[in-house]
Parts: structure tokens; C-alpha cells; sequence
């Protein structure tokens, strides 16, 4: 009696002092004191739901996991909870949810909560609470047999979400000409799910650590550092997990060198500025997939794209998936699909929704286990790299949402024309298939309707989740996001197909199908001997409308060449084609 007592007159000092809040040992009991206090503070209508927001947040960053429980039982509108006097309604709809999964064996939950009901029991009695938590263990641990089985340990980063203004300027280049996005402070760390204990692999203060790529052994980690604003760009690393040495292994101030890949011969595949071209409309770098040997030697570019080619991955059957940036001969919002090719740079062609509005961009794609689909987020243009999550299958179709499934939960995908889209409710990122019908990846149940103070970041944590929406949090931290999940295991290496490549060979093949129908749009002539479809076809690197204001103006982006000069370069003799045309 003594102890109740005491504890009550601590909350009802807390609630005088003005911080509803009361922390205790567990999550049932700090929930409990919270809601006493906050009835003790007699708030205005306005304050008190401020008060509730802040208190449930609160909650959040202290008991991440159970917070999340809440959220998926109770839904989004939880936080009202505390504004019930003792009622157990929302308690036992939330222990019946949880109990439900479990089949046979909650039935003995079901029971003990039907026992409260008939004594009677408050809300304000922890038992409720503390059922609700066993309930939700029994299910955690069901939920997680697969991940524990295939993926003992996991592989993450705590760095702040890159913001820009269109979805691929992340290189946060040294000398940018524009939208540098530099944000300092990250660290690559490991989770032992085991008992969730996290160890810090490697942390900087002062620089950004991303793109964590495990090694087909499960020994090494790639990953791309960049260790200060002005100093330093983004470069490939390998860390030896059992000694935890790093190696660098690219270099060169002014080059940005990120988004690695392990190719099925150990060689390295990763997105890069070496190409040394700006956006077509906006003076910002682009950047082309290159590769180099496990040491860094041997660096070859291998597409020459107008814009950027990102996130490169290997699919089971060796081929190589990622995104393309598609700003040839078309605007530049609904253009970032899917292309494919092998290791060794051959066979560049579109694997889903080259010639189709939606989905506005397809990122983060990694192939799903047993199976010729990918799971991928689906974003808009002028967004961050975070949407929603979606399978995409070529079999079904290969344009708009003919094979576009969205999953977590799975429901009706239509095909809607959206720049910015995806970016309204709960955000995904960088999903891992396990298998097809469970993953790891990054998720903010909030969005961008994140806890205050985050400074404008939303609260990834890096989850178990599966196709139906079914999910348990693994790591979060209430600071940082925490995304970019991958296995630190051993995995079965891809396929690894013959070098089509001759290096030796002063020249090359490629194909170039009906040049002429871009001319024959424009109301002109088709081509008389392929010469000039070759000028009509691939806009210039580094050119784009803005080129006619500039020329107006007096002004010229620099490294922007006439259109007579590259004419001459390509070896054209027609000077009537208009430069904003190439």
C-alpha cells in the first residue's frame, strides 16, 4: 500500500512539474504513470492532445519495439489511449489481434484475457498491459524464425536520410557545381539478433559512411565513406569483419565513388562522377556505373548514359539490375525504370518500364530469392529515395502496373501519373528479400510525419517484414536513422557469365534500332545514310533546354559545347539540325 501510494504521489508531482512523462522500469508501467499523470495536469482540450503526441513519442524513443507493437494493434490513432479513464476496450481488441496470429497456441491468451474481463479488472491494472506483451513476444518470436535461421547477424548504417532535390543527387560531390548534400555523422555497425545486441564496426563524427555490400563469403563489407565537405568525396571501402581493418580501394579527390556491388568474379560494380558530365537541366553531376578489380585497379566505365545509373545489383542469375535515369528524347520526370546487363557491361537493355509514365521511379531493387522478380521501392522524381514497397515481376508485363504489385500490405496498384509520388504515409527503403514472401528493410511508420526534433529526417528503423505488412523492428535509434539492412552471412555467389569483352579490339558493335523515326516525328526527312540519325538520337551529356535561355543571355554551363562541334565530333555534315534537338 505504502509503495502505491508513493508512486502515486511521484506522478502526481511530475504531472505539477509539467512534464507528463514518467519513466519507469517497463514499458506497462511507464504507459500507466504517463496516462495518470496526464489526467492529473488538468490541460486544456489543445495542450492535452500536445501533451499525448509528446508523451507518446517519448514512449517511442525509450520502448522502440513495444511502441511499434501498439502501433499495428492499436493503429495510428493509439495515442488517444491515454485519454480513456480505465476503460479495457482497446486493450483487449489489441491482445485479440495479437493472439489471433498465433493460432492454437494463443488460446490460452485469449482466456486469461477473457479471466480479467470477468473479474473485472481496470485499465489501470498493469495485467493487461503485461498479457498484451506476452502475447506480443509469443508472436515476435514465431514471426522472426526465418530471419534468425538465414540471418543471424545484419549488417546496417546510422546515417541521416539525403534529401535533394531529384531522387539521385546524393554524390555530394567535393566541388558540386550545385546541391552538395553533405550530412556528417554516421556509423556502420552490425546487429546480433541474438539478444539485438548492436556493435559499432566504424563511426565518423565528421563524415558519412553508406551502402553497406556483404561479401558472397559474409567476410568483408563494402561501403562508401566520405570523410569531409570539402576534403574528401565519397570512395569505396572494405572492412575484414573478423579483424575489423578497413582498405580503401578507389581515390581521387573530385570523384565520387558509391552504391557498390560484389560481381559474381569478386570484381567491384559501382555507381560514380568519373564521367565528368552535368544534368541536362540542372547543374548538378551525373553519375554512370563503373567497375574495377577487388583492389581498385582495372577501373572502366560501363554505360555511357546521358544521366545517372544507380544502384547496381546482382540478380541470382548473374544479371546485373538497376536504375537508368531515361532522359533520352523525352521529359525528365517519368523516365527512371529499370535496366539490366551483365557483369562484364554487355547487354544493357530495359527490365521494367522503360516506355511507361508509371512507375515514376523504380529504386533500391534487389532480386527476390527462387524467382525472376525484384522487390523494389517505388518514389517519384523530385523526391527522396524513400516510397512505398512493391514486387515487380517482368513475366506478368513490363510497362505502367502490369507487373507492379504493391506489397506491405499487398492491395490495388494503380497507375498513377505523380512526381512526387509515394511520399504521403509510412516510407520504405532499401528492402533485402529473404524470400519471397519475407524481407529486411528500412521503414518510418510516421513518414515524414516525424517525432519532433529529427530535423526533418524521418524515423527509419531497419525491420522484419513480410508481403502482407506483418513486421517486427529490429534496430532503431531515436537520433538517427538506421537503414541500408543486409545479411552479414554467406550466401550462394550468382552466376558468372564467360567476359563477352575484347579489350584488345581498337573498335565495337552496337545496334541501333529505326534512328530515323525521331526524324520523321519532327515533320523532316529520315536519314539518308544513318549519319544523321546518329546526331538525332542520344541528347549530349551535359545539355538541356536551359541551353536556349543561356544563350540568350550571353551565358554557357560550362563544358557545354556547341552543336557544329559535336557535329564535327560525330562526323555529320548536316548544319540545319537544331543543337536543342541533339
Amino acid at each position: 500500500m505504502y509503495l502505491r501510494l508513493a508512486v502515486a504521489l511521484a506522478v502526481a508531482a511530475r504531472a505539477c512539474a509539467g512534464d507528463p512523462y514518467v519513466k519507469e522500469a517497463a514499458w506497462a508501467q511507464t504507459m500507466i504513470a504517463s496516462r495518470t499523470a496526464l489526467g492529473a495536469a488538468s490541460l486544456p482540450a489543445q495542450e492535452r492532445a500536445r501533451a499525448e503526441a509528446a508523451v507518446w513519442f517519448r514512449v517511442k524513443d525509450d520502448f522502440p519495439i513495444e511502441w511499434d507493437w501498439a502501433m499495428q494493434d492499436g493503429g495510428a490513432g493509439f495515442p488517444r489511449w491515454f485519454e480513456s479513464a480505465g476503460g479495457t476496450g482497446l486493450e483487449r481488441q489489441m491482445i485479440e489481434k495479437a493472439a489471433a496470429e498465433l493460432g492454437e497456441s494463443g488460446r490460452s491468451l485469449r482466456e486469461e484475457s477473457s479471466g480479467l474481463l470477468r473479474d473485472k479488472v481496470p485499465g489501470s491494472d498493469r495485467r493487461w498491459w503485461d498479457l498484451y506483451a506476452r502475447a506480443c513476444e509469443q508472436r515476435r518470436r514465431r514471426r522472426l524464425q526465418t530471419v534468425l535461421a538465414q540471418a543471424p547477424r545484419i549488417v546496417f548504417v546510422k546515417h541521416r536520410t539525403i534529401r535533394p532535390s531529384f531522387f539521385a543527387y546524393t554524390e555530394g560531390q567535393s566541388d558540386a557545381q550545385n546541391e552538395r548534400h553533405f550530412l556528417p555523422g554516421a556509423e556502420l555497425c552490425a546487429l546480433e539478433l541474438d539478444g539485438l545486441k548492436v556493435r559499432t564496426l566504424l563511426s565518423d563524427a565528421g563524415g558519412a559512411i553508406r551502402d553497406p555490400a556483404v561479401s558472397w563469403d559474409g567476410r568483408r563489407v563494402l561501403f562508401a565513406w566520405k570523410k569531409s565537405l570539402n576534403e574528401d568525396d565519397y570512395h569505396l571501402y572494405e572492412l575484414d569483419v573478423a579483424s575489423n581493418q578497413v582498405s580503401q580501394i578507389t581515390s581521387g579527390l573530385g570523384f565520387a565513388d558509391y552504391e557498390p556491388a560484389y560481381l559474381p568474379n569478386d570484381d567491384i560494380m559501382f555507381a560514380s562522377t568519373r564521367c565528368v558530365q552535368t544534368v541536362d537541366c540542372w547543374w548538378t553531376e551525373v553519375s554512370n556505373l563503373y567497375t574495377c578489380d577487388p583492389q581498385g585497379r582495372f577501373l572502366r566505365r560501363l554505360g555511357f548514359d546521358q544521366v545517372h545509373t544507380l544502384y547496381p545489383q546482382v540478380l541470382d542469375d548473374g544479371r546485373v539490375v538497376y536504375t537508368r535515369w531515361d532522359y533520352n528524347d523525352r521529359g525528365q520526370v517519368f523516365a527512371q525504370p529499370l535496366f539490366q546487363m551483365y557483369a562484364d557491361g554487355t547487354g544493357q537493355t530495359a527490365f521494367y518500364g522503360n516506355n511507361s509514365w508509371f512507375p515514376t521511379t523504380i529504386a533500391h531493387a534487389r532480386g527476390i530469392p527462387g524467382s525472376q522478380q525484384v522487390l523494389a521501392i517505388l518514389c517519384g522524381h523530385h523526391t527522396t529515395q524513400a516510397g512505398k514497397l512493391a514486387v515487380i515481376d517482368p513475366a506478368r508485363g513490363r510497362q505502367g502496373n502490369s507487373g507492379v504489385q504493391l506489397v506491405a500490405p499487398v492491395r490495388q496498384t494503380p497507375a498513377e501519373r505523380i512526381d512526387a509520388y509515394g511520399q504521403e504515409g509510412e516510407l520504405w527503403q532499401y528492402p533485402y528479400p529473404l524470400s519471397r514472401e519475407e524481407c529486411l528493410v528500412a521503414y518510418a511508420p510516421l513518414g515524414w510525419d516525424r517525432p519532433p526534433g529529427r530535423g526533418g529526417d524521418a524515423a527509419f528503423g531497419v525491420y522484419w517484414m513480410d508481403m502482407a505488412g506483418r513486421r517486427e523492428l529490429l534496430v532503431s535509434d531515436p537520433r538517427v536513422a538506421c537503414t541500408q539492412p543486409a545479411p552479414l552471412v554467406a550466401r550462394p555467389r550468382a552466376h558468372r557469365w564467360a567476359n563477352r569483352v575484347d579489350y584488345t579490339s581498337g573498335s565495337g558493335t552496337f545496334f541501333l534500332y529505326a534512328g530515323h523515326l525521331c526524324r520523321t516525328r519532327l515533320g523532316r526527312h529520315p536519314a539518308r545514310d544513318g549519319q544523321e540519325a546518329a546526331c538525332g538520337g542520344p541528347r549530349v551529356p551535359g545539355r538541356g533546354h536551359r541551353e536556349q535561355r543561356q544563350r540568350r543571355s550571353g551565358r554557357r554551363r560550362p563544358g557545354m559545347h556547341s552543336h557544329r562541334r559535336w557535329q564535327r565530333r560525330l562526323g555529320c555534315q548536316d548544319r540545319s539540325w537544331p543543337g536543342h534537338r541533339l
